[in-house]
């Protein structure tokens, strides 16, 4: 019976004293054998993090590059939940503006790419075990991401920004500034993505005997008090119908999470 977390430690020790080289693990006898293995020295791990660090820059430079092409349509789509009008009131805004969208759109381009680089340090270290949760994790992560990426954009947003607008009146007209927007948008549409990770989040701290089920039932009551508060924080409005519809998903999306820990816990015995 293995201690809960050792497995996660030995692999992190793997990673940072004497990880594989990623061209040399490419068959299973060469990370099964140890006769067969390569250990890189701590430098040699410091070579090949600077060259992938140096990788992702680059791609994420000439994807920023791409994405000033697209920013225009880019600028009308993010324009419509405010009415299609935004504005900028030194003569550098509109040029800070379209740099900050081509960067979100090169930054977004290149999560692949990313993961891609951080999986092909990191992998070769792995157990065979280990491994195999490494693809399900990456797929299941990104796409909860972007179902809590859409939800806020197409659900939250509009009914936020409606009912802020609305106390203008006839007499009062917005004038948003395209700057202050680009960043709230940024962050409120990320920190709702990163919120939908919940299950997944349970999930594996279960697995790794971080957590229990029975901590995250006896804790729930504290735990949606936490998210309602987290909510209060990031939604851009304090009505209580967004709250509301902000944090019903979250506290569904808390309740799986609490199923899949007991799954985990449950497949974790049974493989003794």
């Amino acid at each position: 019976m293995i201690c809960p977390g050792l497995e996660f430690t030995a692999s992190w020790k793997r990673i940072t004293t004497s990880g594989l080289q990623p061209q040399e693990a490419s068959t299973e006898s060469e990370l099964t054998d140890p006769e067969d293995e390569r250990y890189l020295t701590f430098i040699e791990h410091l070579e090949e993090f600077r060259i992938r660090i140096i990788r992702i820059i680059i791609f994420l430079g000439a994807a920023s590059a791409f994405g000033y092409i697209m920013t225009d349509p880019v600028l009308r789509f993010i324009a419509q939940p405010v009415g299609g009008n935004l504005y900028f009131f030194t003569p550098t805004g509109a040029f800070f503006a379209k740099i900050k969208i081509a960067f979100y759109i090169g930054g977004f381009i290149t999560i692949p790419f990313f993961i891609y680089q951080v999986a092909a340090f990191v992998f070769p270290a792995l157990t065979k075990k280990e491994r195999k949760y490494t693809g399900p994790f990456v797929i299941l992560s990104t796409i909860l991401f972007f179902i809590g990426f859409v939800f806020a954009y197409f659900v939250v947003l509009p009914l936020g920004l409606k009912f802020l607008l609305s106390f203008g009146g006839e007499a009062l007209s917005p004038l948003i500034n395209i700057n202050r927007y680009l960043s709230f948008l940024f962050w409120f549409t990320i920190a709702i993505g990163v919120l939908f990770e919940l299950p997944l989040v349970s999930f594996f701290l279960a697995r790794m005997g971080v957590i229990s089920p029975e901590l995250l039932s006896k804790r729930r009551r504290e735990a949606i008090v936490g998210l309602l508060f987290i909510v209060a924080i990031i939604t851009p409005t304090v009505d209580f119908a967004t709250l509301l519809i902000v944090s019903i998903p979250l506290i569904i999306l808390y309740e799986v999470g609490i199923l899949l820990s007991r799954f985990a816990v449950t497949k974790k015995t049974d493989q003794g």
